[in-house]
């Protein structure tokens, strides 16, 4: 039994994920038994390879936090399924090797650097607190992408032992912030950073309106807010940064775009007719979402003031973009990464073989968007 899982789920992530021939497909689990080859995901990178997958099953019990110091792909299973995530502690990459990487589809806690920088890493379909910068031990970061997740508290650019830190492509891009009144953090004595996008995100206050302090910078050019949703959410910051065709939107009161801001095409204090968003004092309400009901949530009613409404002709929030949420709102709400799951397993010969033999195993799988 422990082959059959091992082959099936190194067969599932081939069907996802192009690596090159050398590149292999670990497996973590540290549910008893485990048939996992790994109980532990810091074991598992350190026999990995740069390059490898590691493939990470859901379960009860947090794997804790791990270091990772080369190019790995760390995939789990999503973290709002009840009973069912994939849960960790706080990954710390510790390594530029780690450039290329990715991870998807956990329920973490923070994510950290201790490194002179990093570059062309993603972070996708996740959920966590904080993703803090403030470790970069040199000046800059390349092509970082952070999309598809959810978060209770914030993106950190703040560093107090790098002034000039360099922030060069940093794409935020589809995520959901929620209840949090500094969800993006920086500081305006960062004349240095460049081309940070911050594009198609859903940002949620709570029942009442939460006010969000945004970051700002000598020169808002490099710095823009396009295509977002600011839900129950009333600005405080006055400073300069550009918003280009964004939707303010409070049930409790008046919401207009910041003083001072930059740009055009904002829509202030319009309802962008979202199929359904629920929200408690403190934000987001996941409360409705079990993990099991396709849900039609976040999407855009007709005649919504978001349709095909952003500077790319596609939707403002989280239905357009470059990670556009499909109707199924299960996706964002479970963070299952677009990897096959499997629907069936079949024996097309024997059920059983001797050590060293062969099981002949049909199986179909469906990839999640």
């Amino acid at each position: 039994m422990k082959k059959i899982t091992k082959t099936v789920l190194a067969a599932a992530a081939s069907l996802a994920i192009s690596v090159s021939a050398i590149a292999t497909t670990r497996t973590v689990n540290n549910n008893t038994p485990s048939p996992g080859q790994f109980s532990t995901i810091q074991a598992a990178i350190t026999a990995a390879s740069a390059g490898d997958t590691i493939l990470v099953k859901a379960s009860p019990t947090s794997y804790g936090d791990f270091t990772i110091n080369k190019k790995l792909h760390i995939i789990g299973e999503g973290w709002q399924l009840p009973g069912n995530e994939t849960i960790i502690g706080t990954p710390t990459i510790t390594s530029v090797n780690a450039s290329a990487g990715s991870i998807r589809g956990m329920d973490m806690y923070n994510f950290n650097f201790s490194t002179s920088y990093i570059s062309n890493y993603n972070i996708s379909k996740c959920h966590f607190n904080i993703i803090d910068f403030a470790g970069l031990t040199s000046d800059s970061l390349y092509n970082f992408t952070i999309s598809e997740s959810v978060t209770t508290g914030n993106i950190s650019l703040y560093n107090t032992v790098l002034p000039e830190e360099k922030f060069y492509n940093l794409t935020i891009s589809n995520n959901i912030f929620t209840g949090y009144n500094n969800a993006i953090n920086a500081s305006n004595s960062y004349p240095f950073i460049y081309a940070v996008n911050i594009k198609n995100n859903l940002f949620i206050g709570g029942s009442s309106t939460t006010n969000y302090t945004y970051p700002y910078q000598d020169y808002p050019t490099n710095l823009i807010y396009s295509n977002n949703i600011f839900y129950n959410i009333n600005f405080t910051t006055t400073g300069t940064a550009v918003f280009n065709n964004n939707i303010t939107y409070s049930n409790a009161g008046t919401v207009t775009m910041p003083v001072g801001s930059l740009g055009i095409g904002n829509l202030t204090n319009t309802d962008p007719m979202l199929t359904a968003v629920y929200t408690n004092g403190s934000g987001l309400d996941l409360s409705p979402y079990d993990g099991n009901t396709v849900l039609d949530i976040f999407s855009i009613q007709s005649g919504s003031p978001a349709d095909n409404a952003g500077t790319d002709g596609t939707d403002i929030g989280l239905t357009g973009g470059l990670y556009p949420l499909y109707t199924d709102g299960l996706t964002y709400l479970t963070g299952r990464p677009a990897v096959p799951y499997i629907q069936s397993l079949q024996f097309t010969g024997n059920n059983a073989t001797n050590p060293g033999g062969t099981l002949n195993v049909q199986l179909k799988a469906k990839k999640v968007n």
